[in-house]
């Protein structure tokens, strides 16, 4: 499938139409968080807003906001070591909520400060931190992020001067910005398109006029709504996806996106990310699942609903997609 395929059976304007109206409410919310009973609210309430320059943004784990540290360990980060901080926790995928990491990810730099210091991860084994990581942190595959601590720790030190914030120029365009964070172990197509957003957000990363080139990360959040609000026709959409692979759609979808917000000034990818990722997050469309065209798609993605719309709990087991009513079945779970 390339990403011509995916404009016959995605509507532009529908798309463009619903992160408009998501952007929209999330600005309102950000102005007056008190008079809107809605996700953004819920997170603002949780994770604070981040403030940088002329722009706001509703607060994320990944943020580390002043409001969501100071709540959890009694104190801000320098923007030093919150840059670290977030570099390291970009190769982690949560065991549980994904909020949890970056709560975890605090509370080892409370213990000791100079724990992400790239220089101080480099004199450790591999198994020390493996064991930190699986432990302390809650991610998985600790064998394999520890080992993408140590290899981009060298690299970020040899090339960077152990900062990740001299990765970017002022006015580097995404695209070479994305190139450069790429060939850090473990910073994929999804990752690496966090980690610049993360970096535009806190101010690390200005590229000026070329911020509407910046990709959006799609994750499954972002990938359920844009089959969902973009499908022009609900049976073309099943038959053009089933069977594609999670990390195959995700690329085009990628890709897609990017095409609209690169030619749609009025959608600012950054906080349209936002937008779409928190609302996705806490408002699936499970609750219509009749009318769901991602459910009925072989792939992947599907399993993320985790409830039928008979009430089953849906998901992946020895490769295969099944639906079962056994509340103690373990099924393999693909999320955030």
């Amino acid at each position: 499938m390339s990403p011509v395929e995916l404009n016959e059976i995605f509507d532009e304007k529908k798309t463009i139409s619903s992160i408009s109206e998501l952007l929209y409410l999330q600005e309102k919310t950000l102005k007056a968080p008190e008079k809107y009973k809605n996700p953004f609210y819920d997170y603002i309430k949780r994770y604070g807003i981040l403030e940088n320059y002329e722009e706001r943004y509703v607060g994320t784990p990944d943020k580390l906001t002043d409001y969501f540290t100071e709540k959890v360990i009694g104190e801000k980060l320098e923007e030093y070591d919150k840059r670290l901080l977030q570099f390291f926790m970009i190769p982690c995928t949560p065991a549980n909520e994904s909020g949890l990491l970056y709560v975890n990810g605090l509370k080892l730099f409370e213990e000791d400060k100079d724990f992400f210091d790239p220089r101080r991860i480099l004199k450790k084994e591999e198994n020390e931190l493996s064991k930190v990581i699986n432990h302390s942190l809650g991610s998985r595959g600790p064998e394999s992020v520890a080992r993408a601590w140590i290899e981009n720790s060298k690299k970020l030190v040899e090339e960077y001067d152990g900062d990740p914030k001299n990765i970017f120029h002022y006015g580097m365009h995404p695209r070479e910005a994305f190139r450069r964070v790429k060939n850090f172990r473990e910073f994929g197509n999804k990752n690496a398109a966090l980690f610049l957003k993360e970096m535009i957000e806190s101010g690390a990363y200005d590229p000026g006029e070329s911020r509407r080139y910046t990709p959006i990360p799609a994750d499954i959040h972002v990938m359920r709504f844009t089959i969902r609000t973009s499908s022009r026709d609900r049976k073309k959409t099943i038959e053009t996806l089933n069977g594609m692979t999670h990390q195959k759609l995700a690329r085009e979808i990628q890709t897609y996106l990017m095409n609209i917000t690169s030619e749609a000034p009025i959608i600012d990818p950054i906080k349209a990310d936002d937008a779409i990722w928190i609302w996705e997050k806490e408002k699936c469309s499970r609750k219509k699942c009749n009318r769901c065209p991602v459910k009925e798609c072989s792939n992947e993605i599907i399993v993320t609903h985790q409830h039928h719309e008979s009430g089953d709990r849906i998901g992946k087991r020895n490769g295969k997609i099944i639906v079962t009513h056994d509340k103690n079945m373990k099924l393999d779970y693909f999320g955030d």
